[in-house]
């Protein structure tokens, strides 16, 4: 998933958790309520409002794929995260491939 979604989902978290904590009570599309939290609600609103704070703040940092400075060789980043970015066929640089300039 790329930053948008993740950025997304946060306002979506923290605007949930806003909701519950007002209203008192957890909703879906605005149909009858799904659970009543009268006395949890403080706890409830924070904790979604918390969990979309760090979906925006904290998007995952790896990239899909790597390719090699020196042999041009494309890998998957799965392949390659456990070798500090060092091409495992000819000991080069190993770069993001969105930032390769064709």
């Amino acid at each position: 998933m790329n930053k948008f979604v993740y950025i997304l989902c946060g306002i979506v978290f923290i605007i949930s958790g806003f909701e519950i904590y007002i209203t008192k009570e957890f909703t879906f599309h605005y149909y009858e309520p799904l659970l009543y939290l009268s006395n949890y609600s403080i706890l409830a609103g924070l904790v979604f409002i918390v969990t979309g704070l760090l979906l925006i703040i904290y998007t995952p940092k790896h990239l899909d794929f790597m390719r090699c400075k020196k042999c041009h060789k494309v890998y998957n980043y799965v392949d390659v995260k456990d070798k500090d970015k060092i091409c495992p066929k000819c000991g080069g640089e190993l770069q993001d491939y969105k930032e390769f300039k064709h």
